[in-house]
């Protein structure tokens, strides 16, 4: 697995939320199938909010990518508070 953490651009999503197409370092992705899916939550209890702002969770998206350099499995997250998606890894 190699780990990345970049922020994505031009994502879009289905009705569900999942990913469906994104740019990447330049490059357009299409997402397939969903092999896993889950949220995090932020550690509200060590971040210093504003008053009254609720503590955020990240989405995880782990599905299969493919663009016209190959296919493969990415792990692609969705801060909600920020609403910045990420590619978090790339599995091998």
């Amino acid at each position: 697995m190699r780990t990345y953490n970049e922020r994505l651009t031009n994502v879009h999503t289905d009705h569900v939320g999942k990913p469906v197409r994104w740019t990447w370092r330049e490059r357009t992705y299409q997402g397939g199938p969903v092999l896993d899916h889950w949220i995090t939550t932020t550690e509200w209890w060590r971040q210093e909010q504003a008053a009254g702002a609720e503590a955020g969770g990240i989405e995880h998206w782990l599905i299969e990518a493919s663009s016209a350099h190959g296919t493969g499995q990415v792990e692609l997250a969705l801060d909600e508070a920020s609403k910045v998606w990420r590619l978090v890894s790339v599995v091998d």
